[in-house]
């Protein structure tokens, strides 16, 4: 909006040629199919519920880079 031509750059209510979505928009709406997802992927299935002694609380104070912690998540982490 200017002062100058303040009704000529008021603005204006969207019409239908505002509400026309493209087609990578809609492909974005369309529902995700996770089990076929899966079925694509050639990743391997993580191994969980495995005992390996430690605990999230055992990494409290721990450094990201800590070679002790890395370990609870590889060893918890490993693929089948």
């Amino acid at each position: 909006m200017s002062r100058e031509d303040f009704e000529g750059t008021f603005p204006t209510a969207p019409d239908e040629s505002d509400q026309v979505a493209d087609d990578y928009i809609i492909e974005g709406y369309q529902h995700y199919d996770a089990e076929a997802a899966a079925e694509a992927s050639d990743e391997d299935m993580l191994t969980t519920g495995e005992d390996n002694g430690l605990s999230l609380i055992d990494m409290r104070g721990l450094d990201y880079d800590d070679p002790s912690g890395r370990s609870c998540w590889t060893s918890s982490a490993s693929t089948r």
